[in-house]
């Protein structure tokens, strides 16, 4: 899933064409070549769907990343991440306006190449749904959204969700209903700042006194964001463990002293999709793959 969500920034916003790239076409083992779908302004939101051995994974393309400075990162932070909630028909809850806007920008195509590629595979193939950053956000609203169609779609299980470095979806309302019918794993990587936006109440208080950044997490109090799925923590040395409140408290004192020491290289390297290089942590190919993408 983790390669699957790398792929999908291979989606040209320009031509709309999907270019596979190594090692990561190579290691989701798709049987045809994945269709991309894109929408929206300029392309901006784009989707990949494909048939594994596994079954059909549908991997949501993420944001790029901001350049290293505080002026990039403010601008990415607020306008992909801090969207008030809003009530969809259809769904519970109220959801992130924006990641919802992305999806409904490409859900006609993207309906209809899903239901092909069932029909084509058989009524018990398994649908799997990935992404990252803001592609994780995306893909918690499409699964309720094709959980809503199952009917339409033969669907014999619900779908199962993977993400990484996802902002969260919705509020509290929507997360009571999505985990009771999803089964999400949420991927969180050391020192990313991602996971906790838009951010709670909570993490608002730790960001307030930072000059600058902090008039920004003050617009979204009361938002009543909060995370779905089974959150797993990817630690610095890449291993995985469960996360709890007091692990959330202690990252995001790690990340706010990151700021305060200006070192927001460190913060904005956590949050990268691909293997460990110059430009990339690689943390979170380190914790999902467990070595097997990255080090073939």
């Amino acid at each position: 899933m983790m390669s699957s969500a790398a792929c999908a920034y291979n989606i040209d916003t320009q031509t709309t064409q999907f270019t596979p790239s190594l090692p990561y076409y190579e290691a989701v083992e798709y049987k045809t070549l994945p269709v991309p779908i894109s929408g929206g302004s300029d392309n901006i939101n784009a989707v990949l769907v494909g048939t594994t051995s596994d079954g059909i994974v549908i991997a949501c393309r993420g944001t790029l990343p901001p350049a290293a400075d505080l002026p990039s990162m403010l601008d990415w932070v607020q306008d992909v991440f801090f969207s008030m909630p809003r009530s969809v028909n259809g769904l519970p809850g109220k959801v992130h306006s924006g990641f919802y806007m992305a999806l409904n920008s490409v859900w006609e195509p993207l309906l209809k190449e899903v239901s092909r590629q069932l029909e084509a595979a058989g009524p018990e193939t398994k649908l799997y749904i990935t992404g990252h950053s803001k592609g994780g956000g995306m893909a918690s609203i499409l699964a309720m959204l094709l959980y809503n169609e199952s009917g339409l779609l033969n669907l014999k299980n619900p779908p199962q969700v993977f993400t990484f470095a996802s902002p969260k979806p919705g509020d509290a309302g929507f997360a009571q209903v999505y985990d009771v019918n999803i089964t999400q794993e949420s991927y969180e990587n050391y020192l990313d700042l991602v996971p906790f936006l838009p951010p709670s109440d909570s993490t608002i208080r730790f960001f307030a006194k930072i000059p600058l950044i902090g008039d920004y997490f003050k617009k979204a109090e009361g938002w009543n964001y909060v995370p779905v799925g089974k959150r797993c923590y990817i630690e610095k040395s890449g291993r995985v463990m469960p996360v709890t409140p007091p692990l959330d408290d202690f990252r995001i004192g790690e990340i706010v002293f990151k700021f305060v020491r200006d070192d927001l290289k460190a913060v904005l390297d956590a949050h990268c999709h691909l293997c460990k290089s110059t430009d990339c942590a690689g943390g979170y190919m380190r914790g999902a793959c467990q070595g097997e993408v990255c080090n073939k």
